[in-house]
C-alpha cells in the first residue's frame, strides 16, 4: 500500500467521502491501479485527489473506471481551492491523458493547464419537504405515479434477478448491456457487504417485473446507478419506482442523485421530478496533439466542446 493510501485511509476514517471514493469501492471497479494524492498545510489535510492510472501502447492515462460516476478532488476547509487544486494536479504521476468527472457538490475549479466542460445531473436535496416536492410535480406526473401505485408493487430483490432483467431489457432493444463489462456483479458483492446498495423491482398483479433499479447509498446520498424497464407496453412503473426511492432517500435524511443523462428522453424523464439541475466539472488534459487526435477518433464524446 502506498504512503498516500495509508494516509488517505486514516483521513477518511474520520471524514466523509462519497461512496465512489472509498477504497473498497475503488478496488471493486478499477481494472488498473488507483491511488491518491494529498495536499496538507500545517499537518491538516485540505484536499485529496483520487485517480486510476492505466498504461496501454506505451501511453499512460488517468481515466475513470466503469461504474464510478465521480472521481478526482475533494476539499476540506481550503480557503483557496485553485491553489490546493494546482498542488494536487502537480503531484500526479506523469501521464499523456487525464479525463475525470468531478463530484457534483464541488464548485467549478479553474486551472490554466486543465480544459473543462460542464456536464449535469438532477438532484433532490434532502432539505426539501416531501409535500413541497410533491406539489412541484406536474398534475400529469402525479396522476401517472398515482395510477402506477394502483397497478404495481415495489419490492426488494436479489442481484441475480436484476442482472437477468437488465440483460433481457437491453437485448429487447437491440443494445448491448453496459453493466456486463463494467462488472456490476463484482461491485455488488462489496456494496452488499458494506450495506451500501438497494435493489428494487416494480411488479404487476401477475408478478411480472416491469422495472428494476440499482441504487447506491452513503451517509448523505442515494445514487441512481442502474435502471431497466420492460417496454413491451406503455406503463409508468419506472415513475413509481423512482418516486418511491426519492421518498425513501428523503425520509432517511439523504439527498437523491439521478446520475443525469444527456439522452433527450431520459433527461426529460428525470427533469419531470423537479430536482435541481446541478453542473459538475469534467476535466481534460492531454500532453500533445497526437493524443487529442487519438481521442477524437476513439472517444470523441470526452473531448471538451
Amino acid at each position: 500500500m502506498t504512503k498516500g493510501k495509508q494516509k488517505y485511509n486514516l483521513f477518511i476514517s474520520e471524514n466523509y467521502v462519497p461512496v465512489f471514493y472509498r477504497p473498497w469501492y475503488l478496488d471493486a471497479v478499477c481494472d488498473s491501479p488507483w491511488d491518491v494524492v494529498i495536499h496538507e498545510e500545517d499537518g491538516e489535510v485540505l484536499g485529496i485527489l483520487v485517480f486510476m492510472i492505466k498504461k496501454k501502447f506505451g501511453l499512460t492515462y488517468i481515466l475513470h473506471p466503469s461504474l464510478c460516476p465521480y472521481m478526482g478532488p475533494l476539499f476540506y476547509g481550503a480557503q483557496n481551492l485553485e491553489v490546493v487544486y494546482k498542488s494536487l494536479i502537480n503531484q500526479l504521476p506523469k501521464y499523456h491523458l487525464m479525463v475525470q468527472d468531478y463530484f457534483h457538490a464541488l464548485p467549478e475549479i479553474k486551472n490554466s493547464r486543465i480544459i473543462s466542460k460542464r456536464n449535469y445531473t438532477y438532484i433532490i436535496n434532502r432539505d426539501i419537504e416531501l409535500d413541497e416536492l410533491n406539489s412541484r410535480l406536474s398534475s400529469d406526473r402525479r396522476r401517472k405515479i398515482r395510477k402506477a401505485s394502483e397497478q404495481f408493487i415495489i419490492e426488494e430483490e436479489r442481484f441475480s434477478i436484476l442482472a437477468d432483467f437488465l440483460q433481457n431489457t437491453f437485448a429487447a432493444r437491440g443494445k448491448s448491456n453496459p453493466y456486463v463489462n463494467g462488472n456490476l456483479a463484482k461491485l455488488d458483492k462489496q456494496l452488499s457487504k458494506h450495506h451500501s446498495r438497494k435493489i428494487v423491482k416494480c411488479i404487476d398483479t401477475h408478478g411480472n417485473i416491469m422495472a428494476m433499479g440499482y441504487f447506491v447509498k452513503d451517509e448523505k446520498w442515494v445514487y441512481n446507478l442502474a435502471t431497466g424497464v420492460d417496454s413491451s407496453y406503455s406503463h409508468e412503473a419506472m415513475s413509481l419506482m423512482i418516486w418511491n426511492e426519492i421518498t425513501s432517500a428523503l425520509k432517511s435524511g439523504r439527498s437523491f442523485d439521478f446520475e443525469g443523462s444527456s439522452i433527450p428522453g431520459v433527461e426529460a424523464f428525470y427533469k419531470a421530478f423537479k430536482g435541481d439541475k446541478v453542473y459538475y466539472q469534467s476535466a481534460y488534459k492531454s500532453k500533445n496533439k497526437l493524443v487529442d487526435l487519438l481521442v477524437r477518433i476513439k472517444n470523441p464524446e470526452i473531448l471538451p466542446q
